[in-house]
């Protein structure tokens, strides 16, 4: 599961620095740069819980939810950085949306054979 919560916070690192990259070159509006993060948390918590059961013997929900939560931890570490303590609703938002990819991640991986 280790394996699964690197492998998240690195997808996580590797697709924020792709994002800043492409919001330097464009003008993007700032709900835009909110969907922008939504998606780089999603893939990375669906990698995370992909990773975290490929390793593992244990049921692929509790393993893809586990990557997730790691990855959520490091993505809300983020926000409060920026953000401060206040965290607004999009910010909330969050929660279910990598909670749910970090889950389908590992349910993915334990039905590939």
């Amino acid at each position: 599961m280790i394996v699964g919560a690197i492998t998240g916070m690195t997808a996580f690192f590797v697709s924020s620095l792709l994002a800043a990259f492409i919001l330097t070159k464009k003008d993007l509006s700032y709900p835009v740069v909110r969907y922008v993060v939504a998606a780089a948390a999603a893939f990375s918590a669906f990698l995370a819980g992909f990773a975290a059961k490929r390793k593992n013997h244990i049921k692929g929900f509790i393993c893809g939810l586990i990557g997730g939560i790691a990855v959520l931890i490091a993505v809300m570490l983020l926000l409060v950085s920026f953000n401060g303590i206040k965290m607004a609703g999009e910010s909330l938002l969050l929660i279910p949306i990598v909670l749910f990819c970090g889950a389908a991640g590992g349910i993915i991986s334990s039905n590939m054979r």
